[in-house]
């Protein structure tokens, strides 16, 4: 590659600007001095590790002569390209660059920063080569993720997180890479492991176990088990790096920008600051665009424009169930147990446990005032988390409580494993006695069906009783003290989407927005009743069945003719 630098192979190449091309050909020269003169390559180790005296730090220099990226584009016939941040990356190497020294210094300061960004603005790629540039310079221990183990590392796969470090440290020079490096799935390491980048994909326990300089959590918006996930990896590290595009408002990713409930550092990366792809910029009916964005809107669906091109939350939960009609109506903050009504509790056990506390008012509304979720607990540890929360809603209202419980604790079928069968032993021994006749009796292929009809019919009923702080929606959603359902409702619970980009009648399975959905569902059945509709499809069920099994009709006793 230094053979093309030297020949200007990038000099037309429409993906670097001028300031690049500069840089690209002061590179040429560098490394040619770097081959033939030892002084000159020990004194550019110096400045990739400590930087210049002009005040160029040394992971900036290190970048800008020795950094390549991989580029599927294939540009003017090669599949890399010198890895010179734009102005807008170099900002935010600074910003990653001070929250990791802050994170390390004496008084161990805490950093998440969480990016929105726009697609393929090169943020995985930036935290990833300050990454390699820490490790190969000052030691370090980092941890990485994403949604799945393929997307972290997979053999022979240059896109994966390990992929990109191994390119960006392959693409070194050998006399800048430890000689005892250790290239593993999902671990780069040297000096005997003390210097390591690790990683695995997204998980309840991620990250835990040794200290580390820091982690990044890459396509957070897709997350499963995301909030477990960054609680386990706070335990770890005083800096984690959050990367990803707003995928509707129902992941952790979403609450933490919209809420930031923990002060996190939220940084915007939007493609109007990317030199290249903002040029011929302009408003059209008051929208922000450029011919770089209308090229891409041309081949992107709605959603997918509204999330990766204008970072909207809103706008871009495809596939959300209940996002368009739940609203602000149902979003209430303060919500209390009311004296002289019955708490109940709607149960949902499994790998992950979750447990919605609600009233049934004198209205017939239901007020969801307080959530239970884990998914890393025992169940004698739930039934005390769950017996405390029933405490506290006591102590503020001074008045103690009758509670009741609704729900699907063991997936209905409570006998069918001895694990099931103990936990619904463990909850009746503790006088948690949950009902669930009305959810058993309908039939498994219904069962979806009906869940999302009774909570449609609870998220478009309308009460009026007279006074105008009363009226409203017939559910009431504490979104303070029950934000994993309000995630839920807000675009968290989904259905599939088919392999041809249309919306499946099948909900996905994720947690822990699936769980809570449930828990809701199953209130609303077994308070309200089978929706009328689903009556209809049982009743048809019911006499296709008979036909199928005429002789069911007789009990069994009537030979056919």
């Amino acid at each position: 590659m230094l053979q093309d630098l030297q020949q200007g192979t990038f000099e037309n190449c429409k993906y670097l600007t001028e300031e690049q091309k500069f840089f690209t050909r002061e590179r040429a020269k560098l490394l040619v001095r770097c081959e033939l003169d030892e002084k000159v390559r020990l004194a550019s180790l110096r400045a990739c590790r400590d930087g210049l005296r002009d005040g160029t730090p040394g992971y900036l220099f290190f970048l800008q002569n020795f950094g390549w990226i991989k580029e599927n584009r294939n540009v003017a016939g090669f599949q890399k390209l010198p890895f010179i941040p734009y102005p807008y990356q170099v900002e935010e190497l600074a910003f990653i660059h001070e929250a990791i020294l802050a994170g390390e210094g004496m008084l161990g300061k805490r950093t998440t920063a969480e990016w929105l960004k726009s697609r393929d603005m090169g943020l995985t790629w930036l935290i990833l080569a300050y990454y390699v540039w820490y490790f190969l310079f000052h030691g370090g221990t980092f941890h990485v993720g994403s949604r799945k183990e393929d997307e972290v590392d997979f053999k022979g796969d240059g896109d994966t997180l390990f992929g990109k470090m191994r390119f960006l440290i392959n693409n070194c020079p050998e006399w800048m890479v430890p000689g005892d490096l250790i290239d593993k799935a999902l671990l780069l390491s040297y000096n005997n492991e003390e210097f390591a980048i690790s990683g695995e994909s997204a998980n309840p326990a991620f990250g835990r176990g040794k200290r580390k300089t820091s982690s990044l959590l890459d396509e957070f918006q897709k997350w499963e088990y995301d909030r477990a996930a960054y609680k386990a990896i706070s335990q770890t590290t005083n800096c984690i790096f959050l990367v990803g595009t707003p995928e509707g408002t129902g992941n952790y990713y979403a609450t933490i920008a919209r809420k930031n409930p923990f002060g996190a550092k939220i940084r915007t990366v939007h493609w109007s600051i990317h030199p290249l792809k903002s040029i011929g910029k302009t408003y059209i009916d008051g929208e922000l665009t450029s011919p770089w964005k209308e090229e891409q809107k041309n081949a992107m669906e709605a959603e997918d424009i509204a999330g990766e091109l204008e970072l909207s939350f809103e706008g871009s939960a495809k596939g959300a169930r209940f996002a368009k009609i739940y609203g602000p109506g149902h979003q209430k903050t303060g919500l209390k147990a009311i004296p002289g009504l019955v708490l109940k509790r709607s149960w949902d056990l499994g790998g992950t446990s979750y447990v919605l506390f609600y009233m049934r008012d004198k209205w017939n509304r239901l007020r969801c005032i307080k959530e239970y979720c884990d998914d890393s607990v025992s169940i004698s540890e739930i039934i005390s988390e769950v017996q405390l929360i029933v405490k506290q809603l006591e102590d503020e209202i001074s008045t103690p409580l009758n509670t009741e419980d609704k729900g699907d604790p063991a997936g209905q079928n409570i006998t069918s494993t001895a694990a099931m069968a103990a936990e619904y032993t463990l909850l009746a021994e503790s006088d948690i006695h949950v009902e669930y006749a009305t959810i058993a009796s309908i039939p498994t292929q219904l069962r979806a069906s009906a869940k999302h009809v009774a909570v449609e019919k609870l998220l478009t009923k309308y009460i009026n009783t007279g006074v105008p702080e009363n009226d409203g929606p017939s559910l009431w959603i504490d979104t303070d003290r029950c934000p994993i359902l309000h995630e839920a409702l807000s675009g968290g619970y989904k259905m599939k989407i088919n392999a041809d980009g249309t919306v499946s009648d099948k909900p996905e399975d994720k947690h822990p927005w699936c769980d809570a959905f449930d828990t809701l569902a199953y209130a609303a059945i077994e308070e309200f009743g089978i929706p009328e509709s689903i009556k209809v499809q049982m009743k048809r069920k019911s006499e296709e069945d008979e036909e199928d099994n005429p002789e069911d009709n007789y009990g069994g006793n009537r030979s056919r003719c």
